[in-house]
């Protein structure tokens, strides 16, 4: 029976090769389906998520044009949905979330992200001529697209790949999702809940969700925010004066932070309402929203120079690639190392039905394809984990364009981050990790978690550090590393001065003395 079963899986790896050579068309309902099926095969924990038991049921085809979908929605029999690309020269597996169900409104962050960027993902791939094929085929969604399908297929004759294929097929949460805050813009339970003082009770404006769940997250302010500040904003259409923040006393006194309920609901008193309804109207007129009874708006990066202006942060960037997409590495360096050293970083999207602020706040691997995690503001409905765009796309498909990271509130500068791993490739935790300046020997500290990673926050801009792991029983080489200069809050920026991926092995007693003697080679 063992031997069987390797060779079936030895066929797999032939099928494969074949599938991923000749793969190059639209997606069909049943292979979108049959391709759900064989990643909840592989891996029925991704990025940490237990969706044991699952499997694929109806399919929902999004975004057609010309009989073709852009993506699909596939349910899954536990709760929960995978969202799928409709093309197989895109990543097949885009989004992911084991509870609840889709909501196909426009007005939902998820919704116009999909439609927005899988449109995007869908020209692309068919703009592509022969030789941008065969590179995606070799390196990577064609594949991935080959391994789902045959993974289903071998599942359906009885071959347990999970087991076959071990450790590859394991997601590797990086970081997980570090806010708890499941917030939304209106009412929980019927009764009004983050909108009590905005104007009219109107919507308190994505922005301002964002931005107060990333204030919840961080319980700051400690100190009042006053209430001299005369704001003027506008309320369908037309400017309204004598706008003053409320802060947590109605007075511009501090925040009452444990008085805002992480996920209200039905039960949540008067009083707890009316302390999250009093942040996000504040943060609301900090940003200037725009009040309507079809919506509330404004620019996710004014959270960049309003953080600091009115409520004490000490940074915040503006990141902004002139309407475009961010560009894959330079977002991932704005918002990867933030979330290496715990701290969440806001998104800002656009759809066919206008833009969008939401919450970045974990990121990992499943199968080497990276996910991010993403909190929606829709009261926990759809947060999901996410395979952000990493291709250039017409402007008209511009999905992820916007950012505000760095956001501290007690230093400024950048970020350093990493992990530390033992000889075997498992992560060190406690390890003591520190950052010494090539300037003026300041140095910056962390200590790595449980998975290894490491964020050193409030390292110089523009500054040469050396980087150097100490952990009982092992020794490492440091490492050189030179920061860029992320800017200001006022300047908005296309890249970021952090610096990700900077990881750490042990080195072999022999390794060890052959650095030592080159050491003395160059004295």
């Amino acid at each position: 029976m063992r031997t069987c079963v390797h060779g079936l899986a030895a066929v797999f790896v032939v099928v494969l090769f074949l599938t991923s050579a000749c793969f190059a068309a639209p997606v069909s309902p049943d292979q979108a389906k049959q391709a759900v099926q064989g990643w909840l095969v592989l891996d029925q924990k991704p990025m940490g998520m237990d969706m044991q038991g699952s499997s694929a049921q109806s399919v929902a085809a999004h975004a057609v044009s010309d009989g073709d979908a852009a993506y699909y929605i596939v349910a899954l029999s536990g709760g929960g949905f995978v969202a799928v690309a409709g093309d197989d020269l895109v990543e097949p597996i885009v989004g992911f979330q084991n509870d609840g169900s889709f909501d196909a409104d426009p007005n939902n962050p998820l919704f116009a992200l999909l439609e927005q960027d899988m449109r995007g993902r869908q020209a692309k791939a068919r703009s592509m001529t022969g030789m941008d094929m065969s590179a995606s085929a070799e390196n990577g969604a064609n594949k991935r697209w080959a391994t789902l399908l045959n993974a289903a297929a071998m599942a359906a004759q009885g071959v347990d790949l999970s087991v076959e294929m071990g450790e590859a097929t394991i997601s590797d949460v990086r970081v997980a999702s570090l806010v708890d805050s499941r917030w939304g813009q209106s009412t929980v339970g019927g009764e009004n809940t983050y909108n009590i003082y905005t104007p009219n009770n109107y919507v308190c404006g994505c922005v301002a969700t964002a931005m107060s769940q990333l204030m919840r997250y961080h319980r700051f302010p400690v100190e009042g925010v006053g209430n001299n500040t005369i704001f003027s904003i506008k309320v369908d259409g037309e400017y309204q004066h004598n706008w003053r923040f409320r802060g947590g006393d109605g007075s511009g006194g501090p925040y009452v932070w444990d008085d805002m309920p992480l996920v209200p609901d039905a039960s949540t008193p008067l009083a707890q309402r009316q302390a999250i309804s009093g942040l996000t109207l504040d943060v609301g007129l900090a940003v200037s929203m725009d009040y309507g009874n079809d919506g509330s708006g404004t620019n996710t990066l004014y959270a960049a120079s309003m953080l600091p202006y009115f409520f004490g942060y000490a940074n915040a960037i503006p990141g902004f690639n002139s309407g475009n997409n961010l560009e894959a590495s330079a977002r991932n360096t704005m918002v990867n190392p933030n979330l290496d050293a715990d701290l969440p970083v806001l998104l800002g999207i656009t759809g066919t039905a206008g833009g969008h602020a939401i919450v970045c706040d974990g990121y990992g691997y499943d199968s080497s394809t990276m996910y991010h995690h993403l909190n929606m503001g829709w009261s926990g409905s759809d947060d999901v984990w996410y395979n952000l765009p990493a291709i250039d796309c017409d402007p008209a498909f511009t999905s992820v364009y916007k950012c505000v990271f760095n956001v501290f509130t007690d230093k400024t500068g950048e970020i350093i981050s990493g992990r530390v791993l033992d000889a075997d490739g498992n992560p060190v935790s406690g390890s003591l990790v520190v950052a010494t300046s090539s300037t003026d020997g300041s140095k910056v500290t962390d200590v790595t978690n449980e998975k290894g990673v490491f964020g050193l926050v409030g390292v110089a801009s523009s500054t040469e550090y050396t980087v150097k792991p100490y952990h009982s029983g092992l020794s490492f080489v440091a490492q050189t590393v030179t920061t860029g200069d992320s800017g200001d809050s006022e300047s908005y920026t296309s890249s970021s001065g952090n610096v990700w991926g900077i990881d750490f092995t042990p080195v072999t007693a022999v390794d060890a003395a052959g650095a030592a003697r080159n050491l003395l080679l160059l004295q």
